[in-house]
């Protein structure tokens, strides 16, 4: 006998649509988006998470946001060196299968393969993207050229 799906019942619906509606986004739309609009809905807003999971997939900790200073990606060092280090060799074995189709010897079956192991490893890499600096916080204004 199979188990029936769950539904949203009336009342978890009603506490959905409640938070969606507090999402910035929604309570400031961005045709009206300036400083004192989007300052007075702040409060109304639902808040931003104050835990987070370590950026390192392999991690499972909770990292506490600070009330100060520089936001943490990773729960510590170590976390991020295998982080950095596996998003290396991840970069490294692409770069290996790209170059190996471009080569272009082999036989279909051998393409195949290199085709496939890449598409795994492309997928792999989404989980290590990251901001190019972590180190900077995000940009206010567009840089313009001189």
């Amino acid at each position: 006998m199979s188990t029936p799906t769950k539904r949203l019942t009336t009342s978890n619906r009603k506490a959905l649509d409640d938070l969606m509606s507090r999402r910035l986004n929604t309570l400031v739309p961005l045709d009206r988006a300036t400083l004192r609009e989007v300052a007075a809905a702040c409060p109304r807003a639902v808040a931003s998470p104050t835990r987070m999971r370590c950026l390192n997939p392999e991690c499972r900790k909770k990292i506490d946001r600070p009330a100060a200073g520089r936001l943490p990606h990773f729960c510590g060092r170590p976390c991020r060196e295998a982080f950095d280090y596996e998003r290396a060799e991840l970069l490294a074995d692409i770069a290996v299968l790209t170059r190996a189709l471009e080569a272009g010897q082999g036989t279909h079956l051998d393409r195949r393969a290199v085709q496939v192991e890449l598409a795994n490893k492309r997928w792999c890499l989404q989980r290590y993207v990251v901001p190019a600096d972590r180190t900077q916080p995000e940009r206010m204004t567009p840089r313009t050229e001189a």
